[in-house]
């Protein structure tokens, strides 16, 4: 089930408050989502992964969806599964920094779940 980007953000956000490392890359990229265009895309977290599909429909088929994870070292995990049981079609290491335009060249360019502005 789909949760709000507002409880995505709180919920990253408690886990640094309790000192888990590398974590602050996943909540800046949940900050940054929270506050475009794409908060429209069905979200929830998968103990520290946060699992992202274009609607509610495919989150709860588990088809069509993108996980991303943190590493130690701030790194950010993106891959992508088009169905449960396959191998991941798609999948990007990136800098923290960087988490957010990798997203949205995903949502954009690969998937076309949103048009380029």
């Amino acid at each position: 089930m789909a949760h709000a980007w507002s409880d995505i953000v709180d919920f990253y956000r408690e886990r640094i408050e309790h000192r888990m490392q590398g974590m602050e890359s996943l909540l800046r990229l949940c900050e940054q989502i929270a506050v475009s265009r794409y908060v429209v895309l069905a979200a929830h977290t998968s103990m520290f992964t946060l699992v992202i599909a274009q609607n509610q429909e495919s989150l709860e088929r588990h088809i069509e969806l993108l996980r991303i994870e943190h590493t130690v070292d701030g790194h950010l995990r993106f891959r992508f599964r088009e169905a449960p049981l396959q191998p991941f079609a798609w999948s990007r290491d990136c800098a923290g920094d960087e988490g957010f335009a990798v997203f949205e060249r995903f949502v954009c360019d690969s998937r076309r779940w949103f048009r380029n502005d």
